[in-house]
């Protein structure tokens, strides 16, 4: 049919026999399998939950439940609820487990790097353009970039691997130039500390 749409079920702005004197377009062997142009927009179904709808702003796929979402500003993907977001991609960001700002149990992927989140905000690993972070908590973490590996715990410095190594214990935080409770590596030495008076050198000497 082309022209007003009352009187069949795909009929009407609300998709309902009789309503709101809709004109447009409509095509198909049954009420439950068709194509509808009309003013509230585009319809394609295959059964009465299996359908596609498109209007001026929004493309939404249905089976049964809403399953997926397009707009001028990003694409949704949803639980077998219709209501759930599992995955969005947006112009900055593309984001599996939930909607964008999602920050546990998911993965993210945007300019800044992709991290993999755990079940809370603050464990997570993250890979950016100059180093990697994995990370329990912020105070206890291993961060790996150009200068080596640092390994942080209780939000201390325990261990440092790079042109200087140095391994420290739960006594104190560790520097590439530490003396106390440490063992550092450089080229050509082995210092292994107690305190600044107290060590053991190995060199070729």
């Amino acid at each position: 049919r082309l022209g007003r749409l009352d009187g069949l079920t795909a009929g009407g702005a609300t998709g309902t026999t009789g309503a709101d004197n809709e004109y447009g377009l409509w095509a198909g062997p049954s009420t439950t399998n068709y194509i509808k142009a009309g003013s509230g927009g585009v319809f394609i179904k295959g059964s009465e939950a299996t359908y596609l709808k498109a209007t001026a702003n929004t493309i939404e796929f249905f089976d049964t439940n809403k399953k997926m979402e397009v707009t001028g500003g990003s694409i949704k993907m949803y639980a077998d609820n219709g209501s759930t977001v599992m995955t969005e991609w947006n112009d900055a960001t593309l984001t599996f487990g939930g909607a964008t700002g999602n920050d546990t149990d998911g993965i993210t992927i945007s300019d800044g790097g992709v991290t993999c989140w755990g079940s809370a905000n603050t464990n997570y690993v993250n890979i950016d353009s100059a180093q990697v972070t994995i990370q329990s908590s912020a105070a206890d973490k291993c961060v790996i970039d150009a200068d080596g590996m640092t390994l942080t715990e209780n939000s201390q410095v325990r261990a440092i691997f790079g042109a200087i190594t140095a391994i420290g214990s739960a006594g104190a935080a560790v520097a590439v130039d530490s003396t106390d409770d440490c063992i550092r590596i450089s080229d050509g030495a082995v210092n292994i500390f107690q305190d600044s008076n107290n060590r053991a050198l190995i060199d070729s000497s």
